[in-house]
């Protein structure tokens, strides 16, 4: 499960992202990388032996590490306020202005239709979630996919923040999606049993 899950854990290339490992009481692993502006989640349900303790991970640890005895050498043991887990705990008690549960065999059409707009920076492209369907609409093409459950919402994010996010899915049938205020900021929640991605909005260019 380690190995799968070292490969799903972060989603961008930046000096600035950290990964957070945090143990919790009911035996899991949860763990996050996260920029201001751009985050995503992953949580894995592990074996582990650190007890109730919150670290700080480099990525570059992440990579080189053979089990989660490694990841905790090259640790840093997170302190009260850190912005980072600060940000997705109140990310996780955020209430949601939309969800619904959508197949991610659909979702992945969204990969195909950010290889055909690899050239574009930026690619806006605006989620609505209707009562029966969810519609993705961007400036190169459009999917609408039918939803278990659904409130009303719309949001405005990166094609391509979101097609990795959906790249790094672990879940196999269905999963969460849902549209989460925090502060002045909606927030896209890709979510399954075993993991998180959160994709804040993007103010479209005019």
């Amino acid at each position: 499960m380690f190995q799968k899950l070292k490969k799903t854990l972060y989603t961008a290339d930046n000096p600035d992202v950290f990964v957070i490992v945090r143990a919790a009481d009911e035996g899991s692993i949860q763990a996050w990388s996260i920029a201001r502006f751009r985050a995503a989640c992953v949580i894995a349900r592990i074996k582990h032996q650190l007890g109730n303790v919150e670290l700080l991970v480099p990525k570059h640890a992440l990579l080189r590490a053979k089990s989660l005895g490694d990841v905790a050498r090259e640790a840093l043991v997170i302190s009260r306020g850190n912005w980072r887990m600060e940000t997705l705990r109140l990310l996780d008690a955020a209430d949601k202005v939309a969800e619904s549960i959508v197949h991610v065999s659909n979702l992945k059409q969204l990969e195909k239709l950010n290889v055909n707009t690899l050239s574009v920076s930026d690619l806006y492209c605006e989620i609505v979630i209707s009562k029966k369907t969810v519609k993705y609409k961007g400036e190169f093409g459009a999917i609408t996919m039918p939803v278990k459950f659904a409130s009303p919402g719309s949001i405005g994010i990166s094609l391509r923040y979101l097609a990795e996010a959906v790249k790094n899915l672990i879940a196999t049938e269905t999963v969460s999606l849902g549209i989460a205020r925090y502060k002045e900021t909606h927030v896209l929640v890709l979510a399954s049993e075993h993991e998180r991605h959160y994709i804040a909005e993007m103010r479209k260019k005019r």
